[in-house]
């Protein structure tokens, strides 16, 4: 894939400048070397080896991501202003069919029956959730999460630790009702993205 200049955005440069004040500020908890290590609402990045790092920015439409491979002293010299442009590559990013709803949200943490929510509600949907938070300062909690239209994300949560899987089908993964809800994954044929979640207290990187 050819690369090509990206001009650098603001909030890039600001996801730069986070980056910096947070590898700058070392703690027992450091996490640098991943993929999505270093998190933030335009894209995700971590550290390949030594000074090597790599960032993924996602466009404000969302239409386009840029891959961008950096070192370590580029991205200082992004968050001061220094460097305006640099080369990466971008590529689309695909996009499944749209899909109208075919069954209820189905929230699972467990192996039996009863171990399921059919959403019906918001505030159903953010108790259970608030519950299984609760529960899992004891001992990590493992749920699975279909929205209506059969996309699933699989939730890892300890405490006020989480990490999240979110699959995207283009066929779906079997929701609550319907015909799919007995077939689930085994038959369907996925495009997969993961990534850890950027939650107020997530096991990584966490910018302020």
């Amino acid at each position: 894939m050819r690369e090509e200049p990206f001009y650098i955005p603001d909030d890039f440069r600001a996801f730069m400048q986070r980056v910096v004040a947070y590898v700058d500020t070392p703690s027992e908890n450091q996490f640098l070397d991943a993929e999505d290590a270093l998190q933030d609402t335009t894209g995700y990045g971590g550290r390949i080896d030594g000074d090597n790092y790599k960032f993924t920015y996602i466009t404000a439409d969302g239409l386009h991501k840029w891959e961008l491979p950096l070192k370590l002293a580029a991205v200082r010299d992004i968050a001061d202003g220094l460097l305006v442009e640099i080369m990466g590559e971008k590529t689309e990013i695909v996009r499944t069919k749209h899909r109208a709803p075919s069954g209820e949200p189905l929230l699972v943490w467990g192996e039996y029956l009863e171990d399921s929510l059919s959403v019906s509600s918001d505030e159903a949907f953010l108790a259970a959730l608030d519950s299984l938070q609760s529960s899992s300062y004891d001992a990590p909690r493992i749920i699975r999460i279909w929205s209506a239209t059969d996309d699933q994300c699989v939730v890892v949560m300890k405490g006020d630790a989480c990490a999240l899987y979110v699959v995207e089908s283009l066929d779906g993964y079997g929701t609550s009702t319907g015909d799919r809800a007995s077939a689930c994954c085994a038959s369907s044929s996925a495009a997969t993205s993961a990534r850890t979640s950027r939650s107020k207290a997530a096991s990584r990187a966490r910018f302020s």
